[in-house]
């Protein structure tokens, strides 16, 4: 009951765990507040040391980070998520090949350091050798780009292609306006510099844009803002070296964590947390999507 009980309240409503339980039997009942308390202990005690379930990597290296709302009382608050993988191409959407992967999961309600000190302290683990470089993928956000420097050493940052990618969407809607004939036609303007992008990197696409004289005012505001967007993340857009090295260019990976640690369990409909009772969950999700077999009898001397 010590492994099963937390488990379960990780992964499913704590109101549903009691029926659950009753059909095995228990030779004791328990009422949904005991299993929040359970399941916040054992949160908590999984915090301070959540599983290694991976030693040193066995293919190229990636560590991403980025943040989805948790809907709090009284209002949202940011759960930052970052991921460990060994990214593989067109990898098989299978529980073999998704475990081939393996990925570590890290998630906090806390601050931008929270996270990324222990996940780059992690990352930093998994390197074959001391100097072995790693990507490090990011959505444009500042304070993920500091958080790597002040964090990760031998790195390579990359600009997540799918966030570039809606840029694109929002310079051919500016380009070429609404209705039919406008969407048609920004679609196929966007597949140009999609495909340009992978295969010389950003230099066809500041010219572009450089050269680009809107007719409107809104045009002229979208060209002024991308032109500077680009212009800033340049260095991180080099999309062909990336693919060549065997990294990931977008951030699919952390994408998911948002999903599978945070969304999956806490975006219920009408669910409503508080921060201290969120963040024990957080890590205990985080840690059994890390290593499902999780034996979590090993933190109970620590609760």
């Amino acid at each position: 009951m010590q492994d099963l009980i937390p488990a379960l309240a990780a992964f499913g409503a704590y109101q549903a765990v009691p029926t659950l339980l009753a059909r095995v039997r228990p030779p004791v009942h328990l009422g949904v507040k005991t299993v929040e308390w359970i399941a916040q202990r054992w949160g908590a005690a999984i915090a301070p040391a959540p599983p290694r379930e991976y030693g040193p990597a066995e293919r190229p290296l990636a560590v991403a980070a980025d943040g989805v709302i948790l809907p709090l009382r009284g209002g949202g608050k940011e759960a930052r998520c970052g991921v460990i993988y060994e990214p593989e191409w067109n990898a098989a959407r299978t529980p073999t090949a998704c475990a081939g992967l393996r990925k570590e999961y890290f998630a906090t309600l806390e601050s931008r350091d929270t996270l990324l000190a222990p996940l780059c302290a992690r990352a930093d683990a998994r390197r074959p050798q001391p100097g072995t470089v790693m990507a490090a993928l990011g959505d444009g956000a500042d304070g993920i780009w500091d958080g790597f420097a002040q964090y990760l050493s031998n790195r390579v940052e990359i600009l997540d292609f799918y966030h570039v990618s809606e840029r694109l969407g929002v310079i051919a809607k500016a380009m070429f306006g609404s209705g039919a004939a406008g969407e048609r036609a920004a679609r196929q303007w966007r597949e140009a510099p999609e495909q340009e992008l992978q295969a010389w990197g950003p230099r066809k696409l500041l010219e572009a844009l450089d050269a680009w004289e809107p007719a409107t005012t809104a045009g002229q505001k979208v060209r002024e803002d991308q032109l500077r967007y680009f212009g800033n993340q340049r260095h991180r857009m080099n999309y062909p070296e990336y693919l060549r090295q065997g990294f990931p260019i977008g951030s699919g990976a952390v994408e998911g964590a948002d999903k599978h640690v945070v969304s999956d369990r806490f975006r219920g409909t009408g669910m409503r947390w508080k921060s201290k009772t969120a963040e024990p969950l957080l890590h205990a999700r985080a840690a059994l999507l890390t290593q499902p077999n999780l034996d979590l009898r090993t933190y109970a001397m620590t609760c």
